[in-house]
């Protein structure tokens, strides 16, 4: 890779990232939400809040893909004029664990 590329890259990457990290305006109110529930804490039910906390964690992390794809888009549209054709994805989504796929070690035969 050129060096001059590369160093205008790292410069964005260098930007970019403490931008992603900052937070928006959705994960605020989502961390707000989160302390209001961890206040409730003795006035729901176990099951309740943990319900209620696993869907604070999956909109504070869809909250996280719109960001960086809202990132992904910008890039992509200010390269255009370029020549540069980019194309925003979102990040690929780890799997679950699948059933079965987990070590099945047999016991060492005795002798």
């Amino acid at each position: 890779m050129d060096t001059d590329l590369k160093a205008m890259i790292e410069r964005l990457v260098t930007d970019l990232g403490p931008w992603l990290d900052r937070p928006s305006e959705t994960t605020a109110k989502i961390a707000q939400m989160r302390q209001q529930m961890g206040e409730l804490d003795g006035a729901l039910k176990a099951d309740g809040l943990r319900t209620a906390m696993k869907a604070l964690d999956d909109a504070e992390a869809e909250a996280v893909r719109v960001r960086k794809r809202e990132a992904a888009e910008a890039i992509a549209e200010l390269c255009r004029p370029l020549g540069v054709r980019l194309e925003a994805h979102d990040a690929p989504k780890r799997s679950g664990r699948k059933p079965g796929s987990g070590s099945k070690r047999k016991p060492a035969p005795k002798d």
